[in-house]
């Protein structure tokens, strides 16, 4: 029963780490721009990046080329972040996060682009009936029944961006070690 403890523990930490996403927004960053956060983030990662370079210097032999694809699926990362952080920092994060269940959808669509994958009927079905909800949970019921169009735009181009640094990444970053794409 391992497996259950950590199939559960995944959709936990999600959870925990947007909630706190939540609070750092709402009571330490309120009065300067969400993304200000992100440069917290930058400043984490820096240093998360050297102590991987002092754990595993074999990271810096990476060719320049693959180096410049992981860089950028990083960079992507941050794009992807900042309209999420606009998002929580505009709604509520029971509205924000479950719209990301869009992002299954936009991997199918990814892969039928770039990849000519295709879908059964019930997989179809179902990626409507996400594309549905996420529709559904934006709809303000008790104001005027209005679509929070703008948060779910956010959201929805912070997926687009998700899926398309995890491309990036897969398609250079499967070659190497974990530290060496991490890095």
């Amino acid at each position: 029963m391992t497996w259950l403890f950590f199939a559960l523990l995944a959709p936990f930490l999600f959870a925990l780490t947007n909630q706190i996403d939540k609070i750092l927004l709402a009571r330490y960053f309120t009065k300067v721009k969400a993304t200000t956060l992100l440069f917290y983030t930058v400043i984490v990662s820096a240093i998360i990046a050297i102590g991987i370079v002092a754990f595993k210097p074999g990271v810096l032999t990476v060719p320049l080329f693959d180096a410049g694809l992981m860089f950028a699926a990083g960079i992507i990362f941050y794009f992807a972040i900042t309209p999420f952080i606009k998002a929580l920092s505009i709604e509520e994060a029971s509205r924000v996060i479950p719209v990301f269940q869009i992002q299954p959808v936009l991997a199918y669509i990814f892969g039928v682009v770039l990849f000519h994958e295709t879908l059964s009927v019930p997989q179809a079905l179902a990626g409507v009936i996400i594309v549905a909800g996420a529709l559904l949970i934006n709809l303000d019921l008790d104001n005027r029944r209005r679509f929070k169009g703008v948060v779910f735009g956010l959201v929805a181009l912070s997926c687009l961006f998700y899926m398309l640094e995890s491309v990036t990444f897969k398609f250079i970053g499967g070659h190497y070690g974990f530290w060496d794409a991490t890095f």
